[in-house]
C-alpha cells in the first residue's frame, strides 16, 4: 500500500477497533484504562519478538536466508502444512505469554498491591492496546511506496479483519488476566495458546487451500472472535 491508503487504513482501522472496543468494555461495566492500553501497545512488539525467535529458524531451515531479502513478511512464499501449524503454534505461544508480562511485573513490583481486580476488565484494555500495535505494524510491514491501483474495498477488507483480530485479542487477555487473578494462570494460558493456535491455522490453511471467498472467511473469523469475546466476558463475570 502506499502512504496514502496507509494513512486510511490506519484511520479506519483503528477507529473501528476503538470504539468496538469502548462499547464493549463499557457494556461489560468496565472502564477504558489508559495505562493498560499502553501496556498492551507495548508487549506486542515482545510478543512479535517470541512469535517471530520461534518460527525463524523454522522458516530458515525451509526457505533459507534467501527469504529474509525478497520479503520481510514472507509474502509470495508456499508454506507446507506443517510449517503453517508450526508457524500457528509460536504466534499463540509469543503473543499470549506477552499479554500475560504486564501483569506478572506489576503484581511483583508493588508486591502484590497492584493491579486491583477485578483483572478481566484491565485484561480488555490490554487486548485493544495490543491490537493497536498490530495494525500499526502491519500497515508500515505492508507499505510500499510506489504501489498504485489499490481498491478501496481492500482496504475495507483489511480493516474489518483486523476488528475481528482486536476482538479476539481482548477475549485471549481478558482469559489470562482472569486466570493470574484466580491463581490458575498456566491454565488459562494455555486456553489462550490453543484458541489462537486455532485461529492462526484457520487462516493459514484456507489461505493455501482455500474453502471459501474471502468475504465468507472473514465472517468466519469476526463471528467466531465475537462470540468468544461475549461468552468469555458472560462466563468470567459470574465467577
Amino acid at each position: 500500500m502506499n502512504f496514502e491508503v496507509l494513512l486510511i487504513f490506519l484511520a479506519l482501522s483503528g477507529s473501528l477497533a476503538f470504539v468496538f472496543a469502548y462499547f464493549i468494555i463499557r457494556l461489560s461495566k468496565y472502564f477504558l484504562n489508559s495505562r493498560y492500553i499502553y501496556f498492551g501497545m507495548s508487549v506486542f512488539f515482545i510478543g512479535i519478538a517470541l512469535h517471530s525467535a520461534l518460527a525463524f529458524p523454522v522458516l530458515l531451515a525451509g526457505h533459507g536466508f534467501g527469504i529474509i531479502f525478497k520479503n520481510f513478511t514472507g509474502a509470495g512464499f508456499k508454506f507446507g502444512t506443517g510449517e503453517l501449524l508450526y508457524f500457528a503454534a509460536a504466534a499463540g505461544i509469543g503473543q499470549e505469554i506477552a499479554k500475560a508480562l504486564p501483569f506478572y511485573f506489576e503484581l511483583k513490583r508493588t508486591k502484590g498491591k497492584e493491579p486491583s481486580p477485578p483483572f478481566l476488565g484491565l485484561g480488555l484494555n490490554l487486548g485493544l492496546g495490543f491490537s493497536l500495535s498490530e495494525i500499526i505494524f502491519l500497515a508500515f510491514t505492508g507499505w510500499e511506496p510506489n504501489a498504485t491501483n489499490f481498491a478501496f474495498s481492500t482496504i475495507l477488507l483489511g480493516s474489518w479483519e483486523r476488528l475481528s483480530a482486536t476482538l479476539f485479542h481482548m477475549s485471549t487477555a481478558g482469559l489470562i488476566a482472569y486466570g493470574i487473578e484466580k491463581r490458575k494462570t498456566a491454565l488459562f494460558l494455555v486456553i489462550a495458546i490453543l484458541l489462537h493456535f486455532i485461529l492462526d491455522s484457520f487462516a493459514g490453511l484456507t489461505a493455501n487451500h482455500p474453502v471459501f471467498s474471502i468475504f465468507v472467511e472473514e465472517t468466519l473469523l469476526f463471528l467466531f472472535s465475537l462470540s468468544l469475546l461475549i461468552v468469555s466476558i458472560l462466563l468470567l463475570k459470574e465467577k
